[in-house]
């Protein structure tokens, strides 16, 4: 037997099938950005509607917040001009036209000096005449008959009725050395004033004043 299997030869064997090639990992190439425009948005009604009432919603908080930071902000900052202005009345009541400082009654000066010099500031020619805007303003005359130079003079007009009884007052600086281009008023010298309103005059005031020298500053 083993000479003829020799003879014979070996038996065939079938073939085997081909090895599979080995894949190799490849990183994909970058994919260039693009571009997306939305041109229109379809969307069924009362989903639109659910969507609007949603949105108004969430803004109701940052609508309250942005308002309350405007009515804080308004606040602060007429806080700071009413504390400017103030300020500026406090300094120089009367500075320009018919400006004043309010509910400042007239009294005796602190100072000696000042109280026995004011007896000599005359205010004389009080009359209240109609200005050309509209309204009345109080004009007169007041005159150092003293010894020194005042740099500031100090007033307080009274409105009175048909009977001659104050119904009111205001004051105001005829001599104000703050106010731009004010001069000083010197011994013997007059300077006339005038186009002071009385701002928030009753219907009673008969259009008629007096004026009393209530202050003065000595340069």
């Amino acid at each position: 037997m083993p000479e003829i299997q020799s003879l014979m030869g070996a038996a065939p064997q079938s073939p085997q099938p081909p090895a599979p090639a080995q894949q190799q990992w490849q990183e994909p190439l970058p994919t260039p950005p693009v571009r997306v425009t939305v041109t229109d948005v379809k969307m069924p009604f009362w989903s639109m509607v659910v969507f609007i009432f949603k949105w108004a919603l969430a803004a109701i908080p940052a609508m309250l917040m942005l308002i309350f930071i405007g009515v804080a902000f308004s606040v602060f900052i007429a806080g700071a001009m009413a504390a400017l202005v103030g300020g500026i009345a406090a300094t120089a009541p009367g500075a320009g036209n018919g400006a004043s400082a309010k509910s400042v009654q007239a009294g005796s000066p602190s100072d000696p000096a000042v109280a026995a010099y004011i007896p000599k500031v005359k205010v004389s020619n009080v009359r209240v005449s109609e200005l050309v805007l509209g309204g009345h303003g109080v004009f007169g005359e007041i005159k150092n008959t003293g010894d020194k130079t005042l740099k500031d003079v100090k007033i307080v007009i009274y409105g009175l009725n048909a009977s001659g009884k104050p119904v009111i007052e205001d004051t105001f600086y005829p001599v104000n050395s703050i106010r731009r281009g004010g001069e000083p008023l010197k011994p013997g010298y007059s300077r006339e004033f005038g186009g002071y309103e009385l701002d928030g005059a009753p219907s009673e005031w008969a259009k008629k004043a007096e004026v009393e020298v209530i202050d003065v500053t000595f340069q």
